[in-house]
């Protein structure tokens, strides 16, 4: 018996309902669910699973956990009972448990089957950016930095757990923990918003959900779940428009995600994804001099990174208003369609300002424009309009931007390795580097038609001539 057909028997032994649906391997994306027949009724589930079967910490007394489990998980969240964890927590619940039951308890799991059937760890060693495989393909483009980035949170994530709690986490190595990582953000719903996906942010009550979990995405789903309101068993429901044919793949909706979030959690990209890219620039090279220790406090006080972020959608051209904010206030209108967002223009007016306008730093170290201390960007906002030469901050935001997009852009370009034996994943990775290379491009040739345009402003014109005179 195959391991999917093991599956699906215990699936079937633990009311978990699917008569009109098999599990079949695909040609790119591992295995799909497919309809056995043709579905003439959109008001009956294709699929129905019991809540029991869903794995969550608030299902924690049906995930027939091991002592030595519920011993860690004590140890590790100070005595906090399962059903209670939230938010990272419930997070590391769930990577815990994947990783205990797939490598540790394995061959007893009662979730053997469902584990058999997740993708392996040399599957994700062959088809995730996250293993080091791939890192060459990725060089040069700002994606290579979130992974790099993440690869070390996890690192350190790992040492910290094995070094709070002592036994079977000792036994789980770094690719171990990788799988972990990779299985949960490509499988996890969360339970309180139905059809959204779950991004990196706050979302609650977590799970992961058997045989559901093998639907891949498309831009055109023609299935969507929801919760019974009798029972709570997680349901399976065609979309009322939808044509589906016997043996036609049954699709979801992962959400509104960019190329980016698609290759980051999932490993492809969609060639029509009509979701901008959104990038970002580090600013530390523009941190110089003594307000730095200022600014950096300031970044910190308001809750905001060190980064500019733009994007812009694979079929947008630089006149487009493709922004990933569009919501700029008049007085910074010129930016609009430059595809970076409005915080990260205020952030480099914040950059571009130096004594001569007004900028100093008091003995706290409090950033003061003009005569009055400055603790929100707002008020970084407003003061930069209110300078009569507020054009020519504009012009040396425009000149700082296009300096770092042009090194960038080079960095991207020069990167570009050989691939002697292409696979569906180095092909993503080739799709998306064009893209973010495309989207560089684009905001070079927005600034620089803003750039342009500066130059022609008396008051830019003026303000030349002073500067070099002197």
């Amino acid at each position: 018996m195959t391991a999917t057909a093991a599956f699906e028997a215990w699936a079937a032994q633990h009311h978990i309902d699917a008569p009109h649906i098999a599990i079949k391997q695909t040609q790119h994306a591992g295995t799909g669910l497919f309809a056995k027949q043709a579905i003439v009724t959109h008001t009956e589930p294709l699929l129905r699973i019991p809540n029991d079967m869903l794995i969550t910490t608030k299902n924690a007394t049906h995930l027939h956990l091991t002592e030595e489990f519920r011993n860690t998980i004590y140890q590790l969240f100070d005595g906090t009972d399962e059903m209670h964890l939230e938010g990272k927590n419930e997070r590391l619940f769930l990577k815990l448990f994947l990783v205990h039951e797939r490598f540790v308890h394995a061959n007893d799991s009662f979730w053997k089957p469902y584990m058999d059937v997740l993708p392996s760890l040399a599957f994700f060693q062959e088809n995730h950016v996250l293993f080091k495989n791939y890192a060459e393909h990725l060089a040069g483009t700002t994606l290579s930095v979130s992974i790099s980035a993440k690869q070390r949170a996890l690192q350190n994530e790992l040492a910290t757990l094995q070094e709070k709690a002592c036994g079977w986490l000792d036994q789980i190595t770094l690719e171990q923990w990788f799988w972990a990582d990779a299985t949960f953000w490509s499988r996890v719903v969360s339970l309180d918003e139905e059809n959204e996906a779950v991004d990196n942010g706050q979302a609650t009550h977590l799970a992961l959900v058997p045989f559901f979990d093998f639907a891949n995405h498309s831009l055109t789903p023609n299935v969507r779940w929801q919760r019974d309101s009798q029972d709570n068993s997680f349901l399976l429901m065609p979309f009322e428009d939808a044509t589906i044919g016997a043996h036609d793949e049954l699709f979801i909706s992962y959400g509104a995600k960019s190329n980016q979030e698609l290759l980051f959690l999932h490993g492809f990209t969609l060639s029509n994804n009509p979701e901008p890219l959104r990038l970002r620039l580090p600013v530390t090279p523009f941190l110089a001099g003594p307000s730095q220790p200022a600014i950096s406090r300031f970044l910190q006080q308001n809750a905001m990174e060190p980064f500019v972020a733009f994007g812009y959608s694979h079929d947008s051209a630089p006149s487009s208003s493709s922004q990933v904010l569009p919501d700029f206030p008049i007085a910074h209108q010129l930016f609009a369609s430059t595809g970076f967002t409005y915080p990260s223009i205020v952030l480099m007016y914040l950059l571009a300002l130096d004594e001569d306008d007004g900028l100093r730093i008091d003995e706290q170290e409090n950033i003061v424009l003009g005569n009055k201390q400055v603790d929100a960007m707002d008020g970084v906002a407003e003061y930069t309009s209110q300078l009569e030469h507020f054009k020519v901050i504009q012009l040396r935001v425009i000149l700082l931007l296009l300096d770092a997009l042009t090194y960038h852009h080079g960095e991207l370009s020069q990167s570009i390795p050989e691939t002697t034996h292409p696979s569906a994943l180095t092909n993503h990775i080739a799709a998306y580097r064009l893209e973010e290379k495309h989207s560089f491009e684009c905001a070079i040739d927005a600034l620089a038609l803003l750039r342009e345009e500066l130059l022609q402003e008396p008051v830019v014109i003026q303000y030349m001539s002073s500067q070099e005179q002197q």
